[in-house]
């Protein structure tokens, strides 16, 4: 949607373009991991697939994690939230999951996210 709505390219040709980028990276990765290319495309002692594995589990997840826990805890409606899940919770409930998603939960998958990317030793 970017690619069409503001740089203004036509669909079929962003749809090809993208692909053929996602299809390259992923020929790329692949090909990371077979002896003939692995020196070609290994950075910092990981290569090309290990480095893409590592960005999306220990860095992408938790950030997205985080971000939908921020969204939710303080930025969605509350009254949506109270009628939505008031009813299956119960009030007490409801409390300690509110609490939890407003400061436990971003606090958690920060300590686990810098535990992944190797700042944190626990």
């Amino acid at each position: 949607m970017y690619l069409v709505e503001r740089l203004k390219i036509e669909r079929k040709k962003a749809t090809f373009t993208t692909m053929g980028a996602l299809y390259f990276m992923g020929l790329l990765a692949l090909l990371s991991n077979t002896t003939e290319f692995s020196d070609a495309l290994t950075f910092g002692g990981k290569n090309l697939f290990d480095i893409f594995d590592f960005t999306s589990s220990a860095i992408l997840m938790p950030l997205g994690g985080i971000v939908v826990a921020v969204f939710v805890g303080y930025i969605m409606d509350k009254e949506v939230l109270e009628k939505s899940l008031k009813p299956l919770m119960g009030n007490f409930f409801y409390a300690i999951w509110l609490i939890s998603i407003r400061y436990l939960t971003p606090i958690a998958i920060t300590i686990l996210m810098l535990k992944e990317i190797g700042i944190l030793k626990i």
